[in-house]
């Protein structure tokens, strides 16, 4: 674990790709680190092979200050794990087409989201929050998109929040300038 580490594309997401497919490890990892960057990239591949955390594309676990920004996180079951990470930022993302989740932020965790597009996440399994799922924490939403995500299981509504769920939040959590669409639960 180190701090204050920039991972930055020189390329952008259109030719820089982090794939862990096939891989039983975690896409991105920040782990007992703080204000570490991870900027432009396509990050895809992970798998649930029941280890923790291996699911998610970007796992954010104890990384207080991490910023996550100008990336395509696709093909994951989470897109962004969020655990036990306060101040955390989630910005100008596009967060597509994970079985599970987009985001997933639990467990004393804060986050701000601004300027993403949380969209096509779905739920193979029914789970809450399909777009994103909010467990504890204060958290901010705001310029960002939240469209055809779905937290159904061959059309039956077994999940609660399509776009977001909310479970125990604090009560300065705000969404504002915020477009929440066409999600099923």
């Amino acid at each position: 674990s180190r701090d204050n580490v920039i991972i930055r594309s020189v390329c952008g997401p259109d030719l820089t790709t982090i794939d862990a497919s096939g891989i039983a490890e975690k896409t991105v990892l920040f782990l007992d680190s703080s204000n570490n960057v991870l900027d432009g990239f396509t990050v895809t591949g992970a798998t649930d092979l029941g280890l923790a955390g291996s699911e998610s594309g970007v796992n954010l676990l104890r990384a207080p200050g991490a910023i996550v920004r100008n990336n395509r996180i696709v093909g994951n079951p989470i897109g962004i794990d969020v655990n036990e990470t306060a101040d955390c930022i989630l910005d100008n993302n596009l967060i597509d087409s994970n079985t599970r989740q987009g985001v997933n932020a639990h467990t004393g965790s804060n986050t701000t989201i601004t300027g993403c597009t949380i969209t096509h996440n779905g739920s193979a399994a029914g789970s809450d929050g399909a777009g994103i799922y909010y467990n504890g924490g204060v958290h901010t939403v705001s310029d960002s998109a939240i469209s055809y995500n779905s937290a159904m299981v061959n059309g039956l509504g077994t999940g609660r929040g399509g776009g977001i769920h909310f479970n125990g939040v604090g009560a300065g959590t705000t969404v504002s300038n915020t477009v929440i669409a066409d999600n099923s639960a």
